[in-house]
């Protein structure tokens, strides 16, 4: 049998080879091996195998094995019990997952002995195998293998400690040899037991001349004395002793950072020290010139009304002047030598940490934007500038910083980005605006020939025409479009208005029925209007409208049953509110709100929710126009409008228009248009219009109301052809906005012919010319485009007669 050699790692490994082919051979095995278990046990190699001839080794196959998939043969392992398996076909199904794997390594037998070491820690298992047929082992043999087992368990741990030791012994001189510190072992007697190269380097002769000699040959007396009464205290104390000292080497004093260990024997008794030195002369040069610098830069910045701090390259508070101490609440003594871990939040902390670090070691000027926590416990916005300085060496020895307090600068970039983007916004929707206008202009134009057209077809067929059903198609058609033109002109604050002064509760009462039949009957429509409600000057048409559209988009936003809550109240806004909502004027205002508890929305629905077809309603559920006509509608009579909504929350819109103050004047309803009849009197009508097919309309329209017509494309040539008439006439119809002038300056030029010229005014939209934010002036006569021949007829009667 071969013998365990445990000083010889090779000869160890041959001879455990040497051992287990003798085993393998005398058990009659076809494999015996060693295997060697992981620290925790969860995998485990085969280090060691024999395998008889014929039989293919599986040692390089079965490296790092998971053990956690065979739990019912690690607990036989833990055990540290022999695991016998003469047949491992007749494996329970407990191990059916050791079996398996048995069986795909074509084990037909296995005896399995687990070793460990002296504390009982499982290192791992021989074990031995028979693929050629069934094979039991005899208790004999399995003892002899267990002793075995132990002596190589035992064999191998001590193997290991030995290795263990060794190299832990090399690492240890290693790092000693070449640690730039001092390191050195002095007996209790004062002599010398090693040194490192380093600390031999402080002598002359280096470790030769040095080595064994007693600390009274190497220093002077005076500081061979200090040194072994510091060692003797190490000695008697047990106690480890540190000091910054000046020492007095051969031909130079150096600054020494000493460290003295007491060093025990086996028995526990302290022999010897063990020595750490640094030289710190460079530093300590360093300081000494830094605390100069230091001491100027403090008096020169005692005066500055910036805050301003200084740090040492580990990031050490030094100092800070007196502003710092006003805004932080700090003192330069009681921040000196702390870090900014020690002295503000944790998240501040590291994030002023690294910007500290990354200017040291770039070596590079940062100006940055941050915040401070300041001594009122508030977090304020500061400009820093920080510097790095350096030592004599060229090294960077710490930093100086200062900041400025910039919140007032922070809340006017606010203040003014606030006010950038509703100024942006106020100017979209004007822009909006006036594509809006100028579309429904263009528009009004093409729909008034189209509108007039089919109702002249109307006319002259025959009730069961077959083109009848077709052209009433195409009249209502156009209908529904001039109702689109005339939202955008809402839109655009220029539609048509006439002001009433009227209480806005009793025109909400009158329009509720209409309301509950608009939103269904599965809302509740509540009403809550204000006590003593100041009066206000709007179209009565229009406060339709708001409501109309207002109550629909509520209803569309709830999905099955909900509730719709309209408000009246007076609300007087301050200076201190406007200044903070710019656009609004303070004053004293009507509000009208309508709530719902619907499904709310979102800050970017909320963006873009007046703008004209913008819908987040299905395709063909809505034209987008509904809230676009609420906010002209609102900004043509000087007021605004606030929303509040978030999702899952519901809408509330706030309406606020101007108390009206003045005394109102009497405005009589307006009178139904009368059905209209030919002149009597054969009136003559200039007709101006520089669009010819809206022109031609015109001039059959009147025609065939009996009028006679004169029609001109431009207003010199109407100018011209009222000049080249021989007669009366009796009528200007004109569109107000043309080439060469406008309707209103053709109307005073030919008034000059004419003097008693009656006028009657037509557009697409209403301008200024006429009108004053979309209320036409006193007097002025206005045909809204498109128009039917009814409401043309009615328009001309009304001029001829009321001038």
């Amino acid at each position: 049998m071969t013998f365990l050699k445990v000083n010889d790692l090779q000869a160890f490994g041959e001879a455990i080879d040497n051992m287990l082919s003798d085993l393998g051979n005398l058990f009659d095995a076809d494999r015996s091996y060693l295997y060697r278990f992981s620290q925790d046990l969860s995998v485990c190699s085969n280090t060691h195998e024999w395998c008889r001839a014929g039989v293919p080794p599986q040692k390089d196959k079965l490296q790092r094995q998971p053990t956690g998939v065979f739990p019912w043969w690690m607990t036989q392992m833990s055990r540290r019990q022999p695991l016998h398996i003469p047949d491992v076909a007749m494996l329970s199904e407990e191990a059916a997952n050791e079996k398996a794997a048995l069986q795909t390594l074509g084990i037909r037998s296995l005896l399995t002995v687990p070793f460990g070491d002296e504390h009982s820690r499982l290192l791992g298992f021989m074990g031995f195998d028979t693929v050629r047929a069934p094979h039991a082992w005899t208790d004999e043999q399995i003892g002899l293998i267990v002793v075995l087992a132990e002596i190589i368990g035992s064999a191998i741990s001590r193997m290991e400690t030995m290795a263990a030791l060794a190299a832990s012994e090399e690492k240890y001189r290693a790092l000693a040899e070449s640690s730039p510190e001092m390191i050195y072992l002095i007996d209790e007697q004062g002599f010398v037991k090693y040194l490192n190269p380093t600390a031999a380097a402080m002598f002359p002769g280096g470790a030769a001349a040095v080595a064994g000699k007693h600390l009274s040959e190497l220093y002077l007396p005076e500081f061979a004395k200090r040194h072994l009464q510091a060692i003797r205290a190490v000695i008697s104390s047990g106690k480890t002793f540190s000091s910054e000292l000046l020492e007095r080497f051969p031909g130079q004093d150096r600054w020494i950072d000493a460290r003295l260990s007491p060093v025990r024997n086996r028995e526990g008794k302290i022999t010897e020290v063990l020595g750490l030195s640094q030289d710190i002369t460079e530093r300590k040069r360093a300081e000494q010139a830094l605390n100069e610098k230091i001491q100027f830069i403090a008096s020169l910045l005692r005066a500055i009304p910036v805050a301003v701090f200084y740090k040492d390259s580990q990031g050490r508070y030094l100092g800070c002047n007196d502003t710092f101490t006003e805004i932080m609440g700090v003192t330069s003594e009681q921040i000196k030598g702390k870090t900014v871990h020690e002295l503000w939040p944790g998240e501040l902390a590291e994030k002023y940490h690294q910007m500290d670090l990354e200017l040291m070691r770039r070596r590079e000027h940062q100006t940055y934007e941050f915040k401070v926590k300041a001594k009122d416990g508030k977090i304020h916005p500061v400009i820093f500038a920080k510097d790095f300085f350096l030592d004599s060496a060229g090294k960077v020895a710490g930093l100086v910083g200062a900041f400025l307090d910039i919140s007032d600068r922070k809340r006017a970039e606010e203040e003014q980005a606030k006010l950038q983007a509703q100024l942006m916004q106020a100017q979209k929707m004007e822009s909006i605006g006036r594509l809006a206008g100028g579309v429904a202009h263009d528009f009004n134009n093409m729909l008034g020939v189209i509108l007039g057209h089919a109702e002249l077809a109307l006319e002259r067929l025959e009730p069961d025409h077959p083109l009848r059903e077709s052209l009433q198609e195409i009249r209502q058609a156009a209908e529904r479009s001039a109702d689109l033109t005339r939202q955008l002109l809402a839109f655009a604050r220029k539609q048509t208005v006439t002001l009433r002064v009227l209480d806005l509760n009793d025109k909400v009462a009158g329009t509720l029925q209409m309301l509950r039949r608009l939103i269904g009957e599965d809302i509740d429509l509540a009403w809550r209007p204000g006590a003593d409600l100041w009066r206000v000057a709007i179209d009565p048409a229009q406060v339709d409208q708001v409501l109309a559209n207002l109550c629909v988009n509520a209803r569309d936003a709830i999905a099955d049953t909900g509730k719709v809550t309209i408000e009246t109240n007076n609300v007087t806004l301050s200076a201190e509110y406007c200044a903070d909502h710019p656009g609004i004027s303070p004053g004293e205002y009507v509000m009208l709100a309508v709530s719902d508890d619907g499904c709310g929305m979102d800050a970017e629905t909320r963006s873009h929710l007046f703008e004209p077809f913008f819908t987040t309603k299905e395709v063909g559920k809505g034209t987008g126009l509904g809230l676009a006509t609420v906010y002209g509608i609102v900004r043509q009579n000087d007021g605004f409008i606030n929303v509040y909504s978030e999702p899952g929350q519901g809408t509330t819109f706030k309406i606020y228009l101007p108390r009206h103050t003045e005394k109102a004047k009497a405005m009589p309803e307006p009178r139904q248009a009368p059905t209209p009849a030919p002149s009597a009197g054969g009136e003559t009508i200039l007709v101006v219009e520089d669009e010819p097919s809206f022109r031609t309309l015109c001039q059959r329209m009147l025609e065939g109301l009996g009028y006679t017509v004169i029609p001109a494309a431009t207003p010199g040539e109407a100018i011209r052809l009222a000049r080249e008439h021989e007669g009366q006439i009796d009528l200007l119809i004109t569109d107000v906005v043309m080439p060469e002038m406008n309707g209103r300056d053709l109307a005073k030029n030919l008034m000059s012919i004419y003097p008693a010229i009656r006028r009657l005014f037509m557009s697409g939209y209403t301008a200024n010319v006429i009108a004053h934010h979309g209320v036409l002036d006193e007097g002025v006569h206005f045909l809204q485009k498109p128009f039917t021949q009814n409401e043309l007829a009615a328009k001309v009667q009304e001029a001829l007669e009321n001038e």
